[in-house]
């Protein structure tokens, strides 16, 4: 439960610090917060229901068994990315970083990207 007390703060205040810095800082402070949001999320350990089960299919199919992983029912993404990580030798806490930066990157990225053309 600290934890999504320490999201939910850290997002309200990162918010609130963004609204009063001058705007030619936002783009800076932005970055910095969404920077500081996937590094939070995404080094999490042992939180959430769906914690052990992505620690299962990531010890299980991170050998490189993309097509065995699909035919279980796992995602495609998720078992590419699982076998991706496991070639390169890395572990289920990089596929969480892995996971927070898609994620939180792609609501900034399409938040940005709308907010950008609609002010033009």
């Amino acid at each position: 439960m600290e934890f999504w007390w320490l999201f939910f703060m850290t997002s309200c205040s990162m918010m609130w610090f963004i609204y009063y810095l001058p705007a030619k800082y936002n783009i800076f402070t932005i970055r910095i917060s969404v920077t500081l949001l996937i590094f939070i999320s995404g080094l999490r350990y042992y939180i959430g229901t769906d914690y052990p089960t992505y620690v299962m299919f990531f010890n299980e199919y991170s050998a490189g068994a993309i097509f065995a992983a699909m035919n279980d029912g796992l995602e495609p993404a998720i078992s590419i990315i699982i076998s991706f990580l496991g070639l390169l030798g890395g572990t289920f806490q990089l596929m969480f970083l892995l996971y927070s930066f898609i994620i939180i990157g792609g609501y900034y990225y399409g938040i940005y990207s709308t907010r950008c053309k609609g002010s033009s």
